[in-house]
């Protein structure tokens, strides 16, 4: 997917063997916000207002940030299946996901009810050498395995640290609720780490 982006000049779908297809957003000087993965068709409304469906995984790409939030987004599913599942991941670019108060984000692991762990792998996010700042979310069902696919987490490369933190979030049920490794000044505050199946934290 990193060589892929390289020769992007514009957000594109891309099929990778042996898993879902990929929204890939290149790097470029303006934020991506949720409307580059309706465009895309990456995510669709799911049932109720404000819920979508993610069917695509996504890769922010060095030099690219997306951010989700302040555009009607309530609920996040992360599609998976026994045989594929999704993911978020950026690799040295910026991730922001950021509710309120008043109407957090909740994102969950999903296939027809809130995904268990099942051995064949689930939803995750994942910043790699990159920066990820979650604020008033709700990270439920992601992950398995090993801590950089365990849920949520902020990983480093051998050239820069992964950056960012979470506030006023909750992690449920996940595998690892938060991993970190290989990073710089990631900062928690006021979070919720509770019934995850290996560590909270």
């Amino acid at each position: 997917m990193l060589e892929s982006s390289l020769h992007m000049t514009a957000p594109g779908v891309v099929d990778f063997p042996g898993s879902v297809p990929t929204l890939v957003l290149p790097g470029r000087p303006a934020p991506y916000d949720f409307s580059a993965l309706l465009s895309a068709g990456t995510v669709i409304p799911w049932h109720q207002p404000g819920t979508y469906m993610l069917l695509d995984s996504v890769f922010v790409a060095p030099a690219a940030r997306l951010q989700i939030g302040g555009d009607g987004v309530r609920t996040l599913l992360m599609n998976t299946s026994p045989s594929a599942f999704t993911s978020i991941v950026t690799w040295d670019g910026a991730l922001s996901i950021v509710g309120s108060a008043a109407s957090p984000i909740n994102i969950t692991g999903w296939n027809n009810g809130p995904a268990t762990n099942a051995n064949y792998g689930r939803p995750y996010i994942r910043a790699v050498g990159g920066d990820l700042d979650l604020a008033y979310v709700r990270a439920s069902s992601l992950g398995f395995w090993s801590g950089v696919t365990g849920g949520v987490s902020w990983t480093g490369t051998n050239y820069r640290p992964a950056t960012g933190g979470a506030s006023d979030s909750r992690f449920i049920g996940d595998t690892y609720g938060a991993f970190v490794a290989g990073a710089e000044d990631v900062q928690f505050s006021d979070d919720l780490f509770e019934s995850n199946q290996v560590d909270g934290l």
